[in-house]
């Protein structure tokens, strides 16, 4: 066979080992969560990060434990009232929020020993405000209600429809005398209700 044929044959040959084993593409890895391939493997790799978070300690200089126990104390009654007479009450951490930021801490307990009586005035005069505001609501709807009940009561006799009014408190709360509403709540629909019949002109 002479060289000619023999680089024929030999092409064959390769041509055809080239056909039945493809070549494979190289796998590139990359980090950062990555998922990377070429549709022969699949190599996953994770990114793991570390966080140290510093821990506030305490020490000789810094308010005591009765001293946090009182912090504690007037931060819950706040939340309380908070609750009972804001639409948007503050929360335990909102109280706490706000105390580091007036005293210039980052923590309630790294609160120096000097400056608890400063920092217990704060939280007392926030417990004050709203208890201020609680005892100022309170006498306001005790004022509403008296006004709403001397309309009541006046009408009833004028409008000679005592019973007709007795059998609706008894039909919708259970009493059949004015001094016998629990709330504000019922003395007001009672009023409304004097008020329709008034509108009948003295029929009742």
């Amino acid at each position: 066979m002479d060289n000619d044929k023999k680089r024929a044959v030999a092409g064959l040959l390769a041509s055809a080992a080239a056909e039945d084993d493809p070549p494979r593409e190289a796998v590139n890895v990359r980090g950062n969560n990555n998922i990377v391939g070429n549709g022969n493997a699949i190599v996953i790799t994770e990114r793991h990060v570390t966080v140290t978070r510093a821990e506030p300690r305490p020490g000789v200089e810094h308010i005591t434990e009765d001293q946090v126990r009182r912090l504690h104390d007037l931060k819950d009654e706040i939340v309380r009232l908070e609750a009972l007479t804001k639409r948007n009450p503050a929360s335990h951490q909102r109280v706490w929020a706000t105390f580091n930021k007036k005293m210039g801490i980052g923590s309630m307990r790294m609160l120096p020993k000097g400056k608890f009586a400063a920092g217990e005035k704060f939280l007392a005069a926030w417990v004050g405000r709203l208890t201020a505001s609680r005892t100022a609501e309170r006498d306001l709807t005790s004022e509403v209600a008296k006004r709403k009940l001397a309309y009541v009561r006046t009408n009833m006799k004028k409008l000679d429809c005592e019973e007709r009014v007795r059998t609706y408190m008894e039909k919708n709360f259970g009493v059949r005398s004015t001094t016998q509403l629990e709330n504000l709540e019922q003395i007001k629909r009672v009023y409304i209700y004097i008020a329709g019949i008034k509108k009948e002109r003295g029929s009742c």
